[in-house]
């Protein structure tokens, strides 16, 4: 294909607006996971689409090629964060732009530039009569809506041709910020949580009822600030820490060479400040630097918290109830279902009797872990070597993908997980993007990749 092909294909792709969170863009889901199958099929794949409830489609594509032993399975995800703010973009969230070097566009770098870069990598294999593997193509559309119904496909009879593959790949993480290749071989998991807090069934006049009545905004910050500390970052749920792995002394070794400093971590993140000191967090080494607290700890975070009057003037209430929307990520050795309910005896301990809870846990998923001395990594390693000519870095993220451990999981697999984008890509963030020169040095990679 030429590049302009390449760039048309990946633009028709940007411009389906399909971010699954916003239900008033659920034909545009469709449209996505039309717009893969009929990619697929136009390449020689037999295609399946198949539904489960609201979700939108799973898209199966199986490729065969005479005389294969091994099989490889190709996992992305089309569904996109909102745009939100869109006045930040500098320009069209839906329009693929290349400008200074860079692909912009929602989706770009999470997960849509991926899927193409795959598409087109097998698609010219097919062509040139090199690809030597069958190819088992996985695409589904809410992992950024917290992969609710994934389970329940993968236990369907529809999916057994997901038990085919000898190994997945998984290409929805990235490079260092030097552009050298990275294996990620660890991920956290993830436990969401709403609460709400009612103390009355109507507003009430705070001169009157002040210091007479319970507030639940002030419950709510009381309680949250019980959860964590806000200085040391530790979070105070008793057996919060336990049960954690810890990374061979080996690997901690090696993520501390790739430690970011406080001036990048300040920089990428847009934070006017960093914590000066923290922890000790227990169990945990006493010399880890704050940049891999994120990937190598649980932590609990604050998402959204509303309740009472918060319009322009005054209105001097005590609210009848507050809300937030909070999240643990969980790290090997912890199970959501544990931390869960930590949580939840932690809140009804905290909560004075008589006042409404309503705590529901929203979506979980277990952390992601897998040894990086397998065949499949080295192999996969060896080929991002050769294309980069450069050594592969072996990573951690403090993020979640869901699939990852599912796929493991389920299929008792070996699940590689690597990617091209760049640390400035601005993932669920306006200006979105993706670095032109690795966007095309990855299809290189991949190529060989399916090859090797």
């Amino acid at each position: 294909m030429q590049k302009n092909e390449i760039l048309k294909l990946l633009a028709d792709f940007i411009a389906i607006e399909s971010v699954s969170t916003d239900k008033s863009r659920t034909l545009a889901m469709g449209q996505a996971g039309e717009f893969l199958a009929r990619t697929l099929t136009h390449m020689g794949f037999e295609v399946t689409a198949h539904r489960i409830a609201d979700a939108p489609p799973f898209i199966i594509g199986a490729y065969r090629v005479a005389g294969a032993h091994e099989t490889m399975g190709v996992y992305g995800h089309y569904d996109v964060q909102p745009e939100d703010p869109v006045d930040a973009w500098h320009s069209p969230p839906f329009k693929l732009t290349s400008r200074d070097g860079k692909l912009y566009g929602r989706g770009v770098a999470d997960d849509k530039g991926h899927i193409i870069q795959n598409i087109v990598a097998l698609q010219q294999l097919i062509a040139t009569k090199k690809l030597n593997k069958n190819i088992v193509c996985f695409f589904e559309g809410e992992e950024e809506s917290g992969n609710k119904h994934l389970n329940d496909f993968l236990a369907l009879g529809e999916a057994r041709i997901l038990r085919e593959p000898d190994v997945w790949l998984v290409t929805d993480m990235g490079a260092s910020g030097s552009g050298e290749p990275q294996i990620w071989n660890g991920l956290r998991g993830i436990v969401y949580f709403e609460i709400t807090i009612e103390t009355s069934n109507k507003d009430a006049h705070s001169g009157i009822y002040g210091n007479r009545v319970h507030n639940p905004a002030q419950l709510l910050c009381d309680l949250f600030a019980r959860m964590k500390d806000a200085h040391s970052v530790v979070v105070q749920i008793p057996h919060f820490y336990d049960n954690i792995i810890f990374p061979t002394p080996t690997e901690y070794a090696s993520l501390l060479t790739q430690s970011d400093s406080d001036a990048s971590l300040r920089a990428r993140s847009g934070a006017h400040v960093l914590p000066t000191t923290w922890g000790p967090f227990p169990g945990a080494p006493s010399d880890m630097p704050l940049a891999l607290t994120s990937k190598l700890l649980p932590s609990l975070d604050i998402h959204g918290v509303w309740g009472g009057y918060i319009q322009d003037g005054v209105k001097t209430i005590i609210p009848a109830r507050a809300n937030a929307k909070f999240s643990c990520r969980i790290v090997a050795g912890q199970k959501p279902e544990n931390v869960a309910r930590l949580v939840h005896d932690f809140v009804c301990a905290h909560i004075p009797p008589g006042v409404s809870i309503k705590l529901t846990q929203k979506e979980g998923s277990e952390a992601f872990y897998t040894a990086v001395d397998n065949l499949w990594t080295k192999r996969i390693a060896g080929a991002l070597e050769h294309t980069f000519k450069t050594p592969v870095r072996y990573n951690r993220s403090g993020g979640s993908i869901p699939v990852a451990q599912a796929l493991q999981q389920k299929f008792s697999k070996p699940v590689i997980l690597t990617g091209f984008t760049l640390p400035d890509d601005n993932i669920h963030a306006p200006n979105e993007n993706y670095d032109e020169q690795m966007f095309w040095k990855g299809i290189e990679a991949l190529e060989l990749i399916y090859t090797s």
